[in-house]
């Protein structure tokens, strides 16, 4: 939701496709005093723009860039992907994806505070 909230205020519609299943796409809204929220509605999509989203749990998705992209070349979208840790280029999605923006978030030096009792 950080990256739906940085888009917020722009014109724009967003909804969220779960594995790329638009059965269950859903309208993301900002909710005053709460942030942004995934609503209970289904809405039907015709993006402009498709974001993928990459992460540490991409090897246990069982969506392929393949997949992915036969999916979303149906709209002729622009691409970007936003991803952690390099997770689209350990996958090797940008070898098969046409990204037209790739935002890779590098999370070093991480640290990791615990209470001492």
């Amino acid at each position: 939701m950080v990256k739906s909230y940085a888009l917020r205020n722009l014109p724009v519609r967003q909804v969220f496709v779960p594995l790329l299943d638009e059965s269950k796409a859903k309208l993301i809204e900002m909710v005053p005093d709460v942030g942004m929220h995934v609503t209970d509605e289904i809405t039907e999509i015709h993006p402009k723009v498709v974001v993928l989203m990459g992460g540490l749990t991409m090897p246990e998705v069982s969506i392929s860039p393949e997949m992915a992209l036969d999916h979303v070349s149906r709209y002729d979208p622009k691409i970007v992907g936003a991803c952690y840790m390099s997770a689209f280029f350990k996958e090797k999605w940008h070898d098969v994806i046409p990204f037209d923006l790739l935002v890779d978030g590098i999370i070093d030096p991480v640290h990791i505070w615990r209470k001492t009792d």
